[in-house]
């Protein structure tokens, strides 16, 4: 083997470990993050008196998720960026459901579409933690 080779199979074990360093921290964030939304959804769910039982526990997390990802955004979020941006975060929810809470959050006047839009955005009235 010539030394260029040596050197670029060393290279690409690095890398390799590099890598695996990567997606194990990914994983650590987002266990984090996980934690950090199941504990915001128990205070929301204290905040609203709503009781938190396993049956709507998941329900109560990903509206929080949903409530925060429309805070950040400055123009609304359509179901689409929604879902993309849960894919992006490796939050896995389907298509359907995200539509389903999305409805009842409306409903709720948690959050509403902006004027002449597709836009999910914060009801103005709403005081969400």
């Amino acid at each position: 083997m010539e030394v260029i080779e040596l050197l670029i199979a060393s290279l690409e074990r690095e890398k390799a470990e590099i890598e695996d360093k990567i997606n194990d921290l990914n994983k650590q964030l987002k266990h984090i993050d996980q934690l950090i939304i199941k504990h915001k959804s128990e205070h929301y769910a204290n905040f609203t008196n709503e009781r938190l039982s396993k049956k709507n526990i998941d329900r109560i997390y990903f509206e929080r998720l949903i409530v925060e990802a429309i805070k950040k955004s400055s123009v609304g979020m359509s179901t689409l960026d929604l879902r993309l941006h849960f894919k992006k975060k490796l939050i896995q929810l389907n298509y359907s459901t995200l539509r389903s809470y999305l409805s009842r959050m409306r409903d709720r006047e948690i959050i509403r579409t902006k004027a002449r839009t597709n836009l999910w955005i914060m009801n103005d009235n709403t005081n969400n933690n």
